[in-house]
């Protein structure tokens, strides 16, 4: 029989919710005992699985790191071979648009004489568009309508051809009454082992295209018939 504190007899309800928190307490105590056996469980990296990851991780750059150089440079050529057809077509739009010459100055060759003399910049001058601009008084000058084009980090450029623009859009070294044809412009990189240059080539003095080559030194002078 249970007693009840003070005593008394226990009644059936008293000695029901008794029991019934004697097994709440039993679970609680059953589920702490659990956490703590989770808890004691848990652990970090051991020494050797850190080596391991750190050795995985220095393989996966090894092998990432120059496949990723190699395409940013060849963006930048392209990019750099982009901005001189640029350029060039700039030029010839601005000849047929205003019915006059214009000029895109080059590495070296650049006029000494005439309408354009002393208009390319004495840095850098490559790239740069010229064009005749005819003020109120019928006099003309040469204004720059773009500039050089900027540089890109490890690339060069070289043998850029300075050319004057007809009105009728045709393009002639300075000087020459024949039409431009061959290499205008030699880009490239040496960080590249293969397609490292851009070559930019005229046909009749007016078609521009360009080529990708694997040289070591120089675009070819004639476009290749095939290109990479």
């Amino acid at each position: 029989m249970d007693v009840a504190p003070g005593g008394g007899i226990a009644t059936l309800s008293t000695i029901g919710l008794r029991r019934t928190a004697d097994r709440r307490w039993a679970a609680l105590r059953t589920v702490g005992n659990r956490d703590s056996a989770v808890m004691t469980t848990e652990r970090g990296f051991t020494l050797l699985e850190l080596l391991v990851t750190i050795a995985v991780a220095a393989i996966v750059m090894a092998v990432a790191v120059p496949s990723f150089r190699t395409i940013v440079i060849s963006n930048r050529l392209s990019s750099a071979a982009n901005e001189y057809v640029a350029a060039l077509t700039e030029a010839k739009l601005e000849a047929v648009r205003r019915n006059r010459e214009t000029l895109m100055c080059g590495s070296s060759g650049n006029p000494a004489s005439g309408s354009f003399s002393g208009a390319c910049p004495v840095s850098s001058p490559a790239g740069t568009v010229i064009a005749l601009t005819v003020a109120n008084d019928g006099s003309v000058s040469p204004t720059v309508v773009r500039e050089s084009p900027p540089t890109f980090s490890g690339i060069t450029v070289a043998n850029v051809r300075a050319l004057r623009f007809s009105g009728q859009g045709l393009a002639r070294a300075p000087g020459q009454s024949a039409l431009a044809a061959n290499l205008i412009a030699d880009i490239s990189s040496s960080y590249l082992p293969t397609r490292n240059r851009r070559c930019i080539y005229m046909a009749a003095g007016s078609v521009i295209s360009t080529c990708a080559v694997t040289h070591t030194s120089t675009c070819p002078t004639n476009e290749p018939q095939t290109c990479e």
